[in-house]
């Protein structure tokens, strides 16, 4: 017997087993319509026996499909961003109208880092239009491949309320673009304000339209200024005193109005 025979016949040498390696296979997921549309369309911009009135009837399909598609992400995604967003406290005061208001810079450092986060880009500009008085000014709003177009027009005034000039024509526009801006993005992400951070929501509906009638009737006939009546209610403006305060209100400008 051979040197080689004895190797292999040896007891004292044990192979390891021989073993099956198995590819586990995963079934291919189903191609959507749009993407089976995209491989046709691939497959036939090679082909130069494809009829070419065809295929653009199929590029015109994949195009509608996606833009369907990005629009449908689009919405859904404001969805989304706007269940995030909660309401803005009002920062500053306006003299010529007595109210408050939520400035563009509220606004912006309270939902940017949201609608950022959410995939949403704004871009900010001015529209032409013949009226020398009136800015328009416009936002693009958009995420992935879809836009949507936002206008505001705003009157430009350098005037006051009693027809007195009190800033320059440069001021008014940069006043009246700034005020197209946040009313532009408060009304694009549906976003309410309030006069603080959170402590108004527990006060529960303000007065209606109504009851405000009624006080301001009052207010005249007692000759009471209004800024000092809200101030003495520890409210910004008269529109938000809440409903269930609105007998405390009427009660002490009848109690002056007999008084008087």
């Amino acid at each position: 017997m051979s040197k080689a025979t004895k190797r292999k016949t040896n007891p004292a040498v044990t192979l390891p087993p021989k073993t099956k390696v198995l590819t586990v296979i995963k079934p291919a997921r189903p191609m959507t319509e749009s993407e089976a549309l995209l491989q046709f369309i691939k497959k036939s911009a090679v082909d130069h026996t494809v009829d070419t009135d065809k295929l653009q009837t199929v590029v015109n399909l994949y195009n509608q499909q996606r833009e369907r598609q990005t629009e449908t992400e689009f919405f859904d995604a404001m969805s989304a961003a706007q269940s995030s967003m909660d309401p803005v406290r009002r920062d500053c005061y306006n003299p010529q109208t007595k109210s408050r208001y939520a400035s563009y810079a509220a606004l912006d450092a309270k939902i940017r880092p949201i609608y950022s986060r959410h995939g949403f880009a704004l871009s900010f500009n001015t529209a032409e239009t013949s009226a020398a008085d009136l800015l328009v000014v416009t936002c693009i709003c958009a995420k992935g491949g879809h836009k949507e177009h936002y206008r505001f027009p705003v009157p430009v005034s350098s005037k006051g309320p009693q027809g007195k000039e009190f800033m320059t024509p440069t001021h008014a526009q940069m006043s009246a673009k700034t005020y197209g801006m946040r009313a532009l993005l408060g009304m694009i992400f549906n976003i309410a304000t309030i006069d603080d951070d959170g402590n108004a929501a527990g006060a529960g509906p303000t007065v209606s339209a109504e009851q405000l009638i009624e006080l301001e009737a009052l207010l005249e006939q007692t000759k009471t200024d209004i800024d000092r009546f809200c101030a003495f209610l520890r409210i910004t403006e008269l529109g938000a005193l809440p409903a269930s305060r609105f007998a405390e209100a009427k009660k002490a400008l009848k109690l002056k109005a007999e008084r008087t």
